[in-house]
């Protein structure tokens, strides 16, 4: 009997900084249980690949060009009940954890020089 087989979390990146953007691209393509559908730098070329790429999670940079990335993550937990959304912020404000919650996050991950952390917030959220 085979086992079966589960297909890749799909994951859409919201990060204004490319260099930034494109490590955590490769390394999402790098893991075998997940795959990069794109990323943006703001909140309508997000929403936009949204909409044609059909992810099922979403790691978002909370200060996006455009501004704040709360109205956005608010609007695709509203949208997309389903998706997994994870906050990505370097701010360390305390705060910040609770606004991202109310904001429908499942989970915030600091940029804290640990990439790998966006990885296994993505696969214990899966589970």
């Amino acid at each position: 009997m085979m086992a079966d087989v589960i297909p890749p979390l799909r994951v859409a990146i919201g990060e204004d900084n490319t260099d930034l953007a494109e490590v955590l691209s490769m390394l999402i393509d790098l893991q075998p249980d997940l795959q990069c559908v794109g990323h943006a730098a703001a909140s309508d070329a997000l929403q936009a690949l949204a909409d044609t790429a059909a992810p099922d999670a979403f790691v978002v940079d909370l200060q996006l060009g455009d501004g704040s990335a709360l109205p956005l993550l608010e609007h695709l937990r509203a949208a997309r009940p389903d998706c997994l959304l994870i906050a990505f912020s370097g701010d360390n404000n305390p705060l910040l954890e609770a606004a991202c919650r109310e904001a429908g996050c499942d989970a915030l991950v600091r940029k804290d020089g640990r990439p790998m952390a966006v990885i296994d917030t993505l696969r214990q959220l899966r589970r």
